[in-house]
């Protein structure tokens, strides 16, 4: 416990060092930026991951920016920021000089340099479409046709992660995370999925958020067995966006869709049927009131 006691105290030192380094190097626009960015950063990711962040940590953060709508320069600041703090400690590594995160912020500004265009929403017509059209087979890129079992077995897999992403407004880091022991089932056949609680796992705390019975039952035709240890879909964050991109260009929806079309269309989803803002932010897990109108710009509520 005194260890325990200890150690928060060196996190804290530590964290108001880097604040105060920060402070005093840079001009007085620079460092109200600086330290604006500091602290919100440590705030998001909590205290025992601030110093020294892993790049991961940091990589992970610098995306839930880009996702909430900041602008390539706001991210940038924010790296910035990070990577000022870590300097004034001098004796631990810099997250930022990573090629984690160095790649992370490459990948950002080719997003969302030019314009942030909002991805489309997996909504209930974009989810019936891809639910009617998943299992039919594909042809690959050297025109082979898939096998019709294959064609079945891969669509099933589009149709639940589709699914899940567009009920809970799980973040590609969340399916990739996502178990079979985080997936319940009531009994009236819905379900429901614990998350992590941020991208940046703050604190090791988990959420839980609603999924439909129709969700439900397309996870259970994709566990064959898989024990609660098991990966529920087994991808990457790549691939889980390549997925989703596919099956919706499969479905003739369009080439804009991407691993964060699940978070958009929760939001229109449930604006569309009538739920007031605040819900909506419980169920999609946001803090920024803004994201969610940036969402649903156009949604008439009691649509559905």
């Amino acid at each position: 416990m005194q260890t325990d006691q200890k150690r928060t105290v060196v996190i804290a030192e530590v964290h108001e060092q880097a604040r105060r380094a920060i402070a005093v190097a840079y001009s007085d626009n620079t460092r109200r930026a600086y330290v604006a960015a500091w602290d919100r950063f440590c705030q998001v990711v909590g205290p025992s991951r601030v110093m020294p962040a892993t790049p991961e940590t940091v990589a992970n953060y610098l995306a839930m920016l880009a996702e909430e709508g900041k602008s390539v320069a706001t991210i940038r600041l924010a790296a910035a920021a990070i990577s000022a703090g870590h300097r004034a400690a001098a004796d631990v590594d810099n997250p930022c000089s990573s090629p984690v995160v160095r790649m992370a912020l490459k990948e950002i500004s080719r997003q969302y340099g030019q314009t942030q265009a909002q991805a489309s929403a997996l909504d209930a017509p974009a989810l019936d479409a891809i639910r009617a059209t998943a299992m039919l087979p594909r042809t690959g890129r050297r025109g082979v046709p898939e096998a019709p079992d294959y064609a079945t077995a891969r669509g099933q897999v589009d149709i639940a992660l589709c699914s899940v992403l567009s009920d809970g407004g799980l973040r590609r880091s969340e399916a990739v995370a996502l178990i079979w022991g985080d997936v319940e089932i009531a009994a009236d056949g819905s379900g429901r999925v614990r998350v992590a609680r941020s991208k940046t796992d703050q604190e090791g705390e988990w959420e839980v958020v609603a999924i439909t019975a129709s969700t439900v039952r397309a996870l259970d035709a994709i566990r064959n067995g898989a024990g609660a240890e098991d990966s529920v879909f087994g991808m990457s964050e790549s691939t889980i966006a390549r997925r989703v991109k596919a099956a919706a260009a499969a479905a003739g929806l369009g080439d804009q869709f991407s691993g964060h079309s699940g978070r958009v269309g929760l939001a229109q989803r449930m604006t569309a049927a009538g739920a007031p803002a605040q819900a909506v932010m419980v169920q999609g897990r946001w803090k920024n009131a803004g994201t969610v109108a940036r969402y649903t710009k156009g949604i008439q509520a009691g649509a559905l």
